[in-house]
C-alpha cells in the first residue's frame, strides 16, 4: 500500500496517532531496510500499525506485532476493525495477552533464550510509543535490546514529552496517579532519560539520531562489542540534529530526504 493512501486512512482514525510528517519517515525505513520482524509496543487505536503494515505490504514481506495492555480498551473504532479495513490485517498480529508490554517482552525474552542462557534475538524494528513512564519504559527498553537482532533499530516516541506539560488538568495518565508524582517525575521528560541513560550509555548501540527533539532512534551494532566503561561507545554517531552529519544512504540521509518531502 502507498503512504498516501495509508496517511488517508490513519486521518480518518481519532487521535492518537502519530502525525504523516513522522509517519512518512517511519513508512520509509521499512521500505528501505526490508525488516521481516517489527514489534510495536503500545498499540491505541492502530495508527501507527496501519503505516507500518502499509510499508510490509508494499515490501511484500515481514510481520508486525503489535502489543497493548489488557487495561485498556479502544472502540470506535478498534485497532482490529481499522486493520481489516484497510486490508492489512494478515500483516499483523494484535497481543493483548498482559497487562503491561513490559511483561510481554518478558515472555519474549524467556521464549528467546535457549537452555544455555544465550538469547537468540528475533526482532529487525521495535517501535516504542506508550506509557511514557521511566519504570515500564526502563526496563522495557532494557529487555528490547536482548530481543533486538544486530543491525536492528529501536524507536522511542516522544521523548520530551512530559506530565507537566501534556496531563494538565488531569489526576491520573493511564494508572499513575498524578497527584503521587515527585516535581522532578512532573517535569522531566521520562523518555529522554531513557535514551540519555540507558539506550546512549549501552555499547550494544551503535548509531544514534534524534528527530526533532521527539522521536529518538538508535541502532544496534551488526557486530557485538563489549562495554566500555558503562559510557557509550566511542565513534557513535550521536545525531541531535535532523540534517547533522549525514552518512550515505544511512538513516540520517533517509530522514533528510523524508522531511524536505
Amino acid at each position: 500500500m502507498k503512504f498516501d493512501d495509508a496517511a488517508q486512512i490513519v486521518a480518518d482514525i481519532p487521535r492518537p496517532h502519530i502525525p504523516a510528517r513522522r509517519a512518512a519517515l517511519l513508512y520509509e525505513h521499512i521500505i528501505k531496510y526490508r525488516p521481516e520482524r517489527l514489534l510495536e509496543l503500545g498499540t491505541a487505536r492502530g495508527g501507527s500499525a496501519v503505516f507500518m503494515a502499509s510499508a510490509l505490504d508494499e515490501n511484500g514481506t515481514g510481520h508486525l506485532t503489535t502489543v497493548d495492555s489488557t487495561r485498556w480498551t479502544w472502540k470506535d473504532p478498534t485497532p482490529a476493525e481499522v486493520l481489516e479495513k484497510a486490508g492489512l490485517s494478515q500483516f499483523v498480529t494484535i497481543d493483548k495477552s498482559s497487562s503491561t508490554y513490559a511483561w510481554f517482552t518478558k515472555r519474549e525474552l524467556e521464549s528467546c533464550m535457549d537452555e544455555a542462557g544465550i538469547v537468540h534475538p528475533k526482532y529487525d524494528f521495535i517501535f516504542l510509543d506508550g506509557a511514557k513512564n521511566w519504570s515500564t519504559d526502563g526496563i522495557t527498553c532494557i529487555v528490547a535490546e536482548r530481543l533486538l537482532r544486530p543491525g536492528g533499530w529501536l524507536l522511542l516516541d516522544d521523548l520530551t514529552w512530559t506530565y507537566e506539560k501534556h496531563c494538565r488538568n488531569k489526576q491520573r495518565h493511564y494508572d499513575i496517579d498524578l497527584t503521587k508524582l515527585s516535581d522532578s517525575e512532573r517535569t522531566e521528560p521520562h523518555l529522554q532519560a531513557i535514551f540519555d541513560l540507558l539506550i546512549r550509555t549501552n555499547p550494544a548501540f551503535d548509531e544514534f539520531v534524534v528527530q526533532d527533539n521527539w522521536w529518538g532512534w538508535a541502532r544496534k551494532a551488526p557486530i557485538a562489542t563489549p562495554a566500555v566503561n558503562g559510557s557509550a561507545r566511542p565513534g557513535t554517531q550521536d545525531t541531535r540534529e535532523t540534517v547533522a552529519r549525514p552518512r550515505g544512504g544511512g538513516l540520517v540521509a533517509l530522514m533528510r530526504r523524508s522531511l524536505r518531502g
